[in-house]
């Protein structure tokens, strides 16, 4: 895939977050992939140490199965897939997904995308998802496998 040229959009003139040549001129969408009850659960621990106190719930990683993992993938693409564009025309309109969370390394996604089919019916053409940084690895990343629906 030939890359050049992104660049962000400037603020309030999103989406898309950013554009540039993917193939082509193409939009690109940004989102992050969290289990929010987990993590806000784990920033008000955080707080609470900071602060000299005992959280009533300590820090916490969500256990990820497949199931939800799929169900949440799918639930990002069908949120950014209505949002009305404000650039464009786009050759390629691309969500890039990126998630930190502790349980989704690389061989775990890999075995969770096998088999996985995703949709999208309005803007997106391509979905991306890039995990953290992985010793000897760099950083993996997934095109997963999307269909156009109507």
């Amino acid at each position: 895939m030939k890359v050049a040229n992104l660049v962000s959009r400037p603020q309030n003139q999103d989406p898309p977050d950013c554009e540039g040549i993917l193939d082509g001129w193409s939009g690109i969408e940004i989102t992050e992939l969290v289990h929010r009850p987990t993590l806000k659960r784990s920033i008000k621990a955080v707080k609470a140490r900071a602060a000299g106190r005992q959280p009533e719930k300590s820090e916490a990683y969500y256990v990820w199965d497949r199931r939800d993992y799929l169900a949440t993938v799918q639930q990002q693409i069908d949120d950014k897939d209505a949002a009305t564009i404000k650039g464009g025309p786009y050759d390629r309109y691309v969500l890039v997904i990126h998630t930190g969370e502790f349980f989704l390394n690389r061989m775990t996604v890999n075995q969770f995308l096998q088999g996985a089919r995703f949709s999208a019916r309005l803007i997106i053409t391509d979905v991306l998802v890039g995990l953290s940084y992985e010793p000897g690895f760099g950083l993996p990343t997934f095109a997963l496998d999307l269909t156009r629906s109507s």
